[in-house]
Parts: C-alpha cells; structure tokens; sequence
C-alpha cells in the first residue's frame, strides 16, 4: 500500500471514479466523504480540501479529506479532517478487509505533514474505520489521545413500529397523537410523501426553512446563492442513485414540514429537516419524526443516524439508541505525548518559517 496527499483541484475523472467504489464499498459508509457530497461542499469555500488516499495499485483503500489549521488548546498548527458546516460524520471512508494496514498508512502520511497534530474529527471510535484506527495506533506505538467525545441519538431497527417509542412516557405519546389529530381536523387529512426528484421539492424545502428562525439567523440554505446551489446539488446527485429521501408531510393542502435524508450502505443519515412555524403548536417537526420513524420501520434500512447536536432533546426523546462520535489526534511525527510546550514551540518555529519562506516569495 501507498498513502499519497493530493489537493482536491488534482484529482482526475479516474480517481473520482475510484474514490465513488471505495465510498460504495465501504462497510461503514460516510455520505459526507463520498466525492459527489464533497464536490459539491468543496464549491462553498473559503478553501478545497487534500485527501488522505491509501491506495494499492488502481484501487483506493481508504481515503480522509483533510485541510491545514489548528487544534487543541492553546491552539497548534495541523492536519484535521476537512470541515464544511454540513459534515456530520467525519469517518474516512476505508475498504472492507484494509483494516488496520490501510489505517497505519494514513496516520503515518497524516503525521509526517510539517505540523503539530494530525485530528481527525467525528469519527465513531466503535466502527469499523474507528477500531482500525486504534489498532494501527497501537500497533505503531502511537499515543491517539481522545480529545472530545459525546453520543447522538441513533435509531436501529427493531421488531414492531411501537418499539422505536417505548423509552417515551405514555402521556408524551398520548400528547402528540393528540395534536396530530388536531392537525388533521384544522387543515386536513394528514399524508406523508417522498417527493425525491420531484421538480420543485428542493425549492418547497428551502422556502419553508427561510420563513424560519433559520432564516432570520442568515444560517439557511437559501440566505446565501451559493447554499442554494449546494443543497439543489447534493439532492439531485443522491435522488440520481436513488439515495434520497424528501419526505413532506401535507396536512389537507397545507405543506407543514419537509425532511431530507441521505442513504448510504445499509443506513440512512438525516441531513435537514425544516417546519412551517407558524403551526408549531401541533409540533409539526415532531409529527414528521414520527412518520419518519414508521418509514424507516417498513424500509429496509439497518440504521438510521440523527445527525443532530447531543443536546437537541427533541431527537433524544423520541430516539432510543446513541451513537459515540469523538475527536482522535496525535502527535506530528517528532512530537511525543505529554510535551505540550514543546509541540508549541515547533508549531511556532514551523509558522515562523513559512512567514520567512513569504516573505522571500
């Protein structure tokens, strides 16, 4: 095996090509790696990433987008995987049987580059690229400290639809039935469809998030041309593979919420979900969860991944099940554990000399 650094700009119609097998072949899938969901992040700026790319021959066995800034506190110049503001899982993609060797690889090239810290962010230290991970850590005799860690809700499937439900106390249940029936006597009979590659979905979606706090907070996709861009993009690539989800939920003629889910492997990832406000007190977010739940339940799907902060109670109420995501790093080559003053001064010799080697440029 290799592990090669290359700038995203560099990449050719064959190496796409090889990177879109691996994020197919991967046992523990990662929509946000794969390189149509990349492509279209990277267009958001300020910068593209490098990718991490172990490969054997023509075949890519693992592969992490990766940019240079800091981390840890103080902050320390580094190599982190490569953050946009819709990266929910940060697990570098790695091919079924590469394992620890293909893991080993991309540590070693992560810690040679001239920085303090290789980080690599949101991975799930209990799958598949997480175990191997710690593996070729230890097998190298690495420290690969843990820097931050929290669960978010996860649903995996269960027997019966009522399943999902039993860690909720019987009058919260009752309560929402209740006000999803008073939905339907208001405004209509209530109805879920996936409206996937339908023209005008991603419009009706971005529409109702603007009308939102969202969009008053700027933080919507459509406050800005290019997050636009970005969200018809990613919908229209995913609904192509027939890995998308748009699911609205109609009360009478009345659009009320829309929820866009991402497939990938044998999970699905939810990625943004937006109500009309002006009907909160049905809680019309909550009783799209609950026929997301039922939609889930009579797919096929093994899991389903939230996405969502730790501390967003209304997912965590009605979820039953977690997931770990956690934050791993270790040393540059050169830097040992336990010797923060130390990676602090090489941190600083190594932006002193790029500030020269400007300079003379």
């Amino acid at each position: 095996m290799t592990a090669t650094l290359t700038a995203f700009a560099d990449l050719e119609r064959a190496d796409l090509d090889r990177w879109d097998q691996l994020a197919l072949d991967s046992p523990e899938p990662n929509p946000f790696h794969g390189p149509g969901f990349v492509t279209a992040a990277a267009r958001l700026g300020p910068r593209e990433p490098h990718l991490l790319i172990v490969h054997e021959g023509e075949r890519w066995d693992a592969c992490l987008p990766v940019s240079r800034t800091t981390a840890g506190r103080p902050p320390l110049p580094a190599v982190r995987t490569w953050h946009t503001p819709y990266l929910f899982l940060g697990t570098p993609l790695l091919r079924a049987g590469a394992g620890e060797q293909a893991m080993g690889e991309l540590l070693a090239l992560g810690r040679a580059q001239r920085t303090c810290v290789f980080a690599l962010d949101q991975v799930d230290p209990r799958g598949t690229a997480g175990v191997a991970l710690v593996s070729a850590a230890a097998a190298a005799h690495l420290p690969l400290e843990l820097k931050s860690s929290h669960e978010r809700a996860l649903l995996n499937r269960r027997p019966e639809p009522a399943d999902y439900v039993t860690g909720k106390r019987a009058h919260h249940r009752r309560e929402l039935a209740r006000l999803g029936r008073r939905l339907a006597q208001d405004l209509g009979e209530i109805r879920v469809v996936d409206r996937r590659g339908e023209p005008g979905a991603t419009a009706d979606f971005m529409a109702l998030e603007l009308a939102g706090w969202k969009g008053q907070a700027g933080t919507a996709m459509a406050s800005t041309a290019a997050g636009s861009r970005f969200f018809e993009e990613i919908c229209r690539r995913f609904a192509e593979r027939q890995c998308l989800q748009m699911l609205a939920l109609y009360a009478g003629d009345s659009l009320v919420a829309m929820k866009c889910n991402l497939i990938a492997g044998e999970g699905i990832f939810c990625f943004k979900i937006a109500h009309d406000e002006r009907l909160s007190r049905y809680s019309p977010g909550v009783q799209l969860e609950l026929a997301n739940i039922e939609i889930f339940h009579q797919g096929t799907a093994a899991w389903m991944d939230s996405c969502a902060q730790p501390g967003n109670k209304m997912i965590n109420s009605l979820w039953p099940d977690r997931r770990a995501i956690a934050t791993l790093a270790t040393p540059a080559r050169g830097l040992i554990r336990g010797a923060p003053a130390r990676a602090m001064a090489a941190g600083q010799r190594i932006n002193r000399r790029r500030r020269s080697h400007d300079a003379v440029r």
